[in-house]
Parts: C-alpha cells; structure tokens; sequence
C-alpha cells in the first residue's frame, strides 16, 4: 500500500510526524513525503478563513501530486483537497487532513 503524506515547506516539522504515524499501518506500506512551497501561504488563521469562504477549489495543487496518482492513502497538513485532487488521486482509500487538536 503507497502512503503519501504532504505539508507547505513553512510547516515541515509536521512531516516526520506524519510518516511515523503512517508506518504504523503495517510492515508493506510504502511511505513517500513531499514538502512543497506554497507563495501564496498566510498567517493560519487567515488562511482558514479563505478555505471557509472559497472552498478548496481556490487552492493550488502542488504538481508533484500527479506523480502519487496510484496512491492509496493520501494524508496532508492543513491542506484541503478539492475536486481536481480526487481525480488525479483516483485510487485513494483513504484521504485524511491534519488540522489541529485531538
């Protein structure tokens, strides 16, 4: 099973995290990990604001992602996942978020 965990390159701290958490899911996961830079990033706050107002569609896809298109858990920090990602990531099992708290 291929995991793909992603996170803005401001935020990489979450990344090690997040691949430790995912080998937890058994000794034959395949783990990849991608930071990108996302220039139009902002303070959070502002950020989750803009997510609330304009959906995810207002998000830019990183271009790596059409390289994992044979993922099957895809797993991000704080990143919504529009329309345009499901289609590309059309094996995916599992997609999940990390946005804070417990």
């Amino acid at each position: 099973m291929k995991v793909l965990c992603i996170t803005q390159k401001r935020m990489n701290e979450a990344l090690p995290c997040m691949k430790i958490a995912a080998k937890k899911l058994g000794e034959t996961i395949e783990i990849y990990g991608e930071e990108y830079d996302n220039p139009e990033y902002i303070q959070l706050t502002e950020y989750f604001v803009m997510v609330e107002k304009n959906g995810p569609e207002g998000q830019p896809i990183p271009s790596f992602i059409n390289k994992y298109s044979d993922t099957e858990i895809f797993i991000s920090f704080y990143e919504p996942f529009s329309r345009k990602v499901m289609d590309i990531l059309q094996n995916a099992k599992i997609i999940g978020s990390i946005r804070g708290g417990y």
